[in-house]
């Protein structure tokens, strides 16, 4: 009885978990996050492996099943590399923890800096969060880069996104909204923070910090290996099409749903009823 009223206490004061993912559990590629992870007492945080490089799609789909997730469809592979592929996949497995929490879940990849003073008051703001909200923390600030919509609140720093930054080393989600991702995200067929930040493929409600507490390492490189297969022009072409017409459909709809009266009462509420 006491290690469970013990257990409720931490839990109050630490609403939010943490999920860290990394193909090298015992170095992560953020000093940051590495003295975060094993010293802070105000962040609960766990590793979650990621997929492993493969050489091979057969590879990487032994890796997936050993994981226990669903093998993506062959269309994946048309669009996506297999390093692209397993990042998502490593998200995926993230979140298929996440979605069995009963609290919000912080999901970092292990190249994630931040300062932890100015995370630590970010993450102890999120009381009121939407069963179905997705909040960015890692993004680009620089002006004139994203929009964002709705009262500033410097007690909640967060908005909601209309134009998001692409970006996915830190975000946190809640087991509604994780349970989401991860049933859309099987047949996307692009990259993973491009999934992330469309609400459109998901449904969820996405929102920004601001200003975003959590960058990329810069120092460090990416696990993702993109093919070096040369593209023709063609193909250029049309992927940035692609990339403009969903820009178009995700601002234009989310204007419209802000445009909702019953939208702004009932999700502002929640947000500032005691800011």
């Amino acid at each position: 009885m006491v290690m469970i009223a013990q257990q409720s206490e931490f839990r109050k004061q630490n609403p939010v978990q943490a999920i860290i993912i990394t193909n090298c559990p015992e170095t992560l590629r953020s000093s940051v996050l590495l003295n975060t992870h094993l010293s802070e007492k105000w962040l609960e945080s766990s590793l979650s492996p990621g997929i492993p490089k493969a050489s091979t799609q057969e590879l990487l789909e032994n890796e997936i099943y050993q994981a226990g997730l669903p093998l993506p469809p062959s269309h994946v592979y048309d669009a996506m590399s297999l390093s692209e592929v397993g990042c998502t996949y490593a998200h995926l497995r993230a979140l298929k923890i996440a979605a069995k929490s009963d609290r919000p879940t912080l999901i970092l990849e292990d190249d994630a800096e931040f300062d932890p003073e100015n995370l630590r008051q970010v993450l102890s703001n999120f009381h009121h969060l939407p069963e179905d909200a997705i909040v960015k923390l890692e993004g680009d600030d620089k002006p004139g880069r994203r929009i964002v919509l709705g009262p500033y609140c410097p007690e909640s720093k967060f908005m909601i996104s209309i134009g998001p930054s692409r970006g996915s080393a830190g975000y946190l989600v809640t087991p509604v909204s994780a349970a989401r991702l991860i049933g859309a995200a099987y047949n996307y067929p692009l990259q993973y923070d491009v999934f992330l930040n469309d609400s459109n493929c998901h449904g969820c409600f996405l929102m920004d910090a601001v200003p975003f507490p959590i960058r990329q390492a810069g120092s460090t490189s990416s696990t993702i290996i993109r093919g070096s297969r040369k593209r023709g022009l063609g193909h250029k072409l049309a992927r940035q099409y692609q990339k403009l017409d969903r820009r178009i459909r995700r601002i234009s709809t989310q204007i419209r749903w802000a445009r909702k009266a019953k939208y702004t009462r009932v999700r502002f509420a929640k947000f500032y009823e005691n800011g």
